[in-house]
């Protein structure tokens, strides 16, 4: 269908945390929200943590391949803070590799921390991943992208979090025709 009037190049992220990832529902009920929303799979990108991808990797990485063939970007968050395997990294269907803030906090004093950073952003690179990094929160940080080849970055040090003046709405279904 057609987007509504001033929708053009909106993407939405939807964080999903916990028990909101239900594979094997989950892409039924991403195909029915892209469908109301008249939103195109690709302008959707579901964030997930790493964590709740290695409860149970073999449905999550499942669950995560039919996103994918639906047109939905995946990104996995808090990478190589818990039960991650590289041999999970080279299956999972994923757009994008978030860089967790834990080794992006000290990375311009902790030598240790770089050299996780660059190999995680070598890999990613490698496996056609973005590596945006989180928690860029000093100076030292903000050069991390330009060091390492890290996509982009986010954080206090690259712009406060602010309200907005006018959140925006999200646009409603046509009404059906009678």
């Amino acid at each position: 269908g057609r987007r509504p009037p001033g929708c053009a190049g909106v993407g939405l992220v939807g964080v999903l945390r916990g028990r909101q990832f239900r594979p094997p529902a989950l892409a039924a009920d991403v195909r029915r929200l892209l469908e109301a929303v008249v939103l195109v799979p690709r302008a959707l990108k579901v964030e997930i943590t790493e964590s709740i991808v290695m409860q149970d990797a073999a449905a999550a990485t499942a669950t995560l391949a039919e996103l994918t063939a639906l047109g939905v970007r995946i990104a996995i968050d808090d990478f190589g803070t818990g039960y991650s395997s590289l041999a999970y990294l080279k299956a999972l269907p994923a757009n994008t590799l978030k860089l967790d803030r834990g080794f992006v906090v000290d990375i311009d004093t902790d030598p240790r921390n770089a050299d996780i950073a660059a190999l995680v952003v070598y890999l990613a690179h490698k496996f056609g991943m973005a590596v945006p990094a989180e928690g860029v929160a000093t100076a030292g940080a903000l050069a991390l992208p330009s060091d390492s080849e890290v996509d982009r970055a986010q954080g206090t040090q690259v712009a406060r979090p602010d309200a907005p003046a006018h959140p925006p709405q999200a646009p409603h279904p046509p009404a059906p025709a009678r």
